[in-house]
């Protein structure tokens, strides 16, 4: 996170966050502008087959968690 938004900041990049990015991840050298009419979009969480970090299944269940909220 703090690369992207170092990256935005020199102007090498720009980025949609998700609404509390500016919250959580506020940068003094960039600007957050809110989205209103954005519509909604597919968001997929991809993991290598094998092998896989000691946690990768309490993360997958978390994820499946608050996108089906």
């Amino acid at each position: 996170m703090d690369e992207w938004l170092n990256l935005i900041a020199t102007g090498g990049a720009f980025g949609l966050g998700a609404a509390g990015t500016a919250e959580s991840h506020g940068h003094p050298g960039v600007r957050f502008v809110q989205v209103s009419a954005a519509s909604a979009t597919t968001v997929h969480l991809a993991r290598p087959s094998h092998p896989t970090p000691p946690r990768t299944e309490d993360f997958r269940a978390a994820v499946r968690e608050v996108v089906s909220s």
